[in-house]
C-alpha cells in the first residue's frame, strides 16, 4: 500500500515499531515546515528495557532533520521492529507530508515511555 501522510504535531504520538519493513519516499512539496524523524538506535525490545531500567538517553535516537526531493537521501527502508516517529517543527506554514510504502493493516506497537519525554530543540 502507498499512504500519504501529513505530520502536523511538534511531538511524537505514534511514535513506535511495526512488525515488517517500511519504505519511506520522501518527496514533497519543499515549502513547508521542516519534518523531523526520530529513529531509535535499538529495537523495540531493547529500548522497553532501557525505559524499564531508567537508562534511557540521547544517544539511544537519531533525530533526521528530513532533506525532500534528494535523491541521495529521500528513499530508505526502516527495518522491522525498529521504533520511530515523525514530528513537524511547530510554527505557521503548511505541514509537512511523506509517503511510506507498506504491507496492509501493517500495525503500531506504540512505544510507552513511562517517564520519560521526547522532543527535538
Amino acid at each position: 500500500m502507498l499512504i500519504s501522510v501529513t505530520c502536523n504535531r511538534p511531538d511524537f504520538p505514534k511514535f513506535g515499531s511495526h512488525p515488517d519493513n517500511e519504505d519511506f519516499l520522501m518527496l514533497g512539496e519543499g515549502v513547508t515546515r521542516p519534518l523531523y524523524l526520530v529513529i531509535a538506535r535499538l529495537k523495540k525490545d531493547a529500548l522497553r528495557k532501557k525505559i524499564e531500567k531508567g537508562t534511557l538517553g540521547s544517544r539511544d535516537f537519531i533525530a533526521l532533520k528530513i532533506k525532500f526531493n534528494d535523491p541521495a537521501t529521500s528513499f530508505f527502508t526502516l527495518l522491522k521492529d525498529v521504533p520511530h516517529g515523525e514530528a513537524a517543527a511547530a510554527g505557521p506554514g503548511r505541514a509537512p507530508s511523506f509517503y511510506v510504502t507498506e504491507s496492509r493493516d501493517l500495525p503500531l506497537e506504540k512505544t510507552d515511555f513511562r517517564d520519560y519525554g521526547l522532543a527535538v530543540q
